[in-house]
């Protein structure tokens, strides 16, 4: 029996310990903005998150993850399908700053929905939005605007980017191609009408396979897209986004608050990148932002992935670029369309997943260097005669307890000694040295020789 297509999902967070605090999953979809392309990634992301909890358990508190999951607004695929609903009043169909307008009162009422349910004010739960292609600026256009207000209840502790189209559609190769459509006056009212006329007469189960034979798609994606050209107001929604983003998103119009800094010029020295950053900026805690592109993704235009790349991105782990965004770029041959095919939805989840359970929280430096004095001869014995806790893992094997104490980096004062520090800051070490990491309690070893971790 064929799965249910739904336009809503909201899945509570369970655990059967102690608890160290409640994490939403937001996530918000692409264009055309059905939610159900994504059930395979979304319940791959839960299944992983919650086998990453497990692992944990009996040593830390599980953080509870509540996942919530819905279509764009007018791309429903029944009536009165949604417990979520906001109070938009706006007529079909809505531009793109009604959508984010829209999305952001959701995520306000689901915030409100998980305290209350869970006896704790909205601040206490940790609001991480996950978006896809449009979907990704939707999220940032939301935290840009609650960075902005004051008095904010909502808690984000990070924004997940996958494939974003953020500004310049139009130069991408896609853009160039739809653009002109798009320009052409009642083009998205005139392609509703045709796709109603030709479809909303077939059974659905023949749409299905007229679709998945002409784009090769699987049997779900198929059975979605299929849905999608027999609703009531799919196809006219989505090109008349399609004009809006092409249209309106030419250049980056946000703060440099969003993005942890300045613009950096396109060439500058690592030296000059390091004095233009603000040492206040890495000491206030701002939503962690990942973006992860693709390396051929036909709604992104190259020159726009690598300008941000060059003025925009995280290029080195140090404390006075905490705040500024990670960017990745797949390796793996997955396309803009990741939600289509099982295996491209599996990586990313996995990504997903480490960026989750490794946010980058501000922490503290313990010199050890003096405390360490104390112990040369006990060193100089251990390298003699227990080679393998000798020089540098001495160093890193006595620190243990203050690293697990007080969540700290511990550094020994000399470049010829290795380093321990949480996982993610991307120090390099010197020699053979060991280094120890601490993330959200969890800890692991990581053998380095002269290379970044």
């Amino acid at each position: 029996m064929a799965e249910q297509l739904v336009d809503e999902i909201h899945l509570r967070g369970d655990s059967t310990g102690p608890t160290g605090g409640h994490t939403l999953i937001f996530f918000v979809p692409g264009n055309p903005g059905l939610i159900s392309y994504y059930n395979h990634f979304l319940v791959t992301l839960r299944s992983l998150l919650r086998q990453r909890e497990s692992e944990s358990h009996g040593r830390l508190p599980a953080t509870v993850y509540h996942f919530h999951r819905a279509s764009l607004a007018g791309f429903d695929l029944a009536l009165d399908s949604r417990a979520v609903r906001s109070d938009l009043k706006k007529s079909l169909p809505l531009s793109l700053v009604d959508q984010v307008l829209d999305t952001k009162e959701r995520l306000h009422l689901t915030v409100e929905r998980v305290a209350k349910e869970r006896e704790v004010t909205s601040r206490e739960i940790e609001v991480i939005m996950v978006g896809h292609s449009i979907g990704a600026y939707i999220c940032l256009e939301i935290v840009s605007q609650l960075q902005k207000a004051a008095g904010a209840k909502i808690n984000i502790t990070a924004s997940l980017c996958l494939f974003p189209t953020v500004f310049e559609l139009a130069k991408s190769p896609m853009g160039r191609k739809v653009g002109p459509l798009t320009r052409i006056p009642s083009f998205a009212l005139f392609m509703h009408v045709i796709s109603r006329a030709i479809f909303g007469l077939m059974p659905l189960l023949a749409v299905t396979g007229l679709v998945g034979l002409v784009t090769k798609m699987p049997q779900h994606p198929a059975r979605v897209t299929a849905s999608f050209l027999q609703s009531q107001w799919g196809v006219w929604q989505a090109l008349h986004m399609a004009r809006d983003e092409i249209a309106n998103l030419t250049h980056d119009t946000w703060s440099d608050e969003l993005w942890g800094g300045p613009a950096r010029p396109l060439a500058v020295t690592a030296a000059t990148i390091k004095s233009q950053q603000s040492i206040r900026s890495s000491q206030d805690p701002r939503p962690k932002l990942h973006f992860y592109w693709g390396a051929d993704d036909h709604w992104v235009a190259e020159t726009t992935r690598d300008e941000l790349f060059a003025t925009r991105a995280r290029v080195a782990d140090t404390p006075d670029q905490v705040n500024r965004p990670v960017m990745h770029v797949d390796t793996n041959g997955i396309g803009h369309a990741f939600c289509l095919d099982e295996a491209d939805t599996r990586i990313v989840a996995e990504k997903c997943t480490a960026w989750n359970l490794i946010p980058e929280n501000p922490f503290t430096t313990i010199d050890c260097t003096s405390t360490l004095s104390l112990f040369t001869p006990l060193q100089s014995f251990s390298k003699t005669y227990l080679p393998l806790t000798g020089g540098e893992n001495f160093n890193a094997i006595l620190c243990f307890p203050l690293l697990i104490l007080n969540r700290a980096e511990v550094t020994f004062g000399s470049p010829a000694l290795a380093s321990m520090d949480l996982v993610g800051r991307g120090a390099s070490s010197s020699g053979a040295g060991m280094r120890a990491a601490l993330k959200c309690g969890r800890l692991r070893w990581l053998m380095s020789s002269s290379r970044r971790v």
